[in-house]
């Protein structure tokens, strides 16, 4: 598929990596991507995703060439050598999962900035990897972004790299892939109540799960709209 032009500032660290890891991706594994008419061209907009292995957020950034997701990442990567500095270059969110609750505000007070002015955010309302690829229960973040903004959520389900890490990211195994769904929206609610935060949660990881049921392309490759 032709890389489409960029239609927003994408910083240079991100667009390297983005540029340089779709054509690996898709020459090596084959890699596929469905639904991208799904993901506005412009403005704020919140991509919410199962999350299989650390495979998950380049396979997002590289399925959406013409836009730069900003990514909530836990603090534990940051101090890695090297990735540290390459996160950062990206525009990676610092989150601090064991920190305190000001430290989880302030990771996404940082978030709601960058949608407050027209940027694309990505999140995995789990928190965390799956450890068999079932889908977890979401945290509150993903609500909390959608309606403190009024930003749309657009579902998306990855495929199969989990198995391609396991397999040590050797070549001939099943291609892995991305799945974007329609985009959701919720309305403004700047203070909203518990049970308002829990139905978005539940309706994103309930739209989440229906891309997954669908399951991947039989021929590994993105059906055709």
């Amino acid at each position: 598929m032709r890389l489409r032009k960029p239609v927003e500032r994408i910083l240079p660290a991100y667009r390297f990596g983005q540029v340089t890891l779709r054509g690996f991706f898709r020459l090596v594994y084959r890699a596929w991507e469905e639904g991208l008419e799904n993901v506005p061209d412009r403005g704020a907009c919140v991509v919410a995703s199962n999350h299989e292995s650390l495979l998950d957020p380049p396979l997002l950034a590289t399925a959406i060439p013409h836009r730069q997701v900003f990514f909530l990442a836990k603090r534990e990567l940051f101090v890695v050598p090297f990735l540290g500095s390459f996160l950062r270059a990206c525009g990676c969110l610092e989150v601090d999962r064991k920190g305190s609750e000001a430290r989880k505000r302030r990771a996404l007070d940082g978030a709601r900035a960058h949608l407050e002015a027209g940027r694309m955010i990505g999140i995995y309302p789990e928190g965390t990897r799956s450890r068999d690829g079932r889908l977890r229960p979401a945290r509150s973040g993903v609500a909390l972004l959608a309606l403190r903004t009024g930003a749309p959520v657009v579902p998306v389900a990855v495929f199969r790299t989990r198995e391609s890490v396991q397999r040590r990211m050797l070549p001939g195994g099943p291609p892995f892939g991305i799945r974007f769904g329609p985009p959701m929206r919720f309305g403004k609610d700047p203070e909203p109540s518990e049970q308002r935060i829990q139905e978005v949660r539940d309706r994103v990881m309930a739209s989440i799960q229906t891309l997954i049921d669908q399951g991947p392309p039989p021929d590994g490759r993105a059906r055709k709209e």
